[in-house]
């Protein structure tokens, strides 16, 4: 599976889980997942090689 194809299959399951929220509570848990994945980013061993 490529990276796309994960994404959109990961992307569905969120419109499945979301779809009782109105477009206010929607948008919200979006900039909430938005915070997460950047956050997930900064934690992975993406590291300044200057900092070694």
């Amino acid at each position: 599976m490529t990276p796309r194809q994960f994404v959109k299959e990961i992307m569905q399951q969120i419109r499945e889980l979301t779809t009782s929220l109105d477009e206010d509570e929607y948008s919200e848990y979006l900039e909430q997942l938005i915070f997460e994945l950047e956050d997930e980013r900064q934690r992975c061993c993406w590291k300044d090689p200057e900092e070694e």
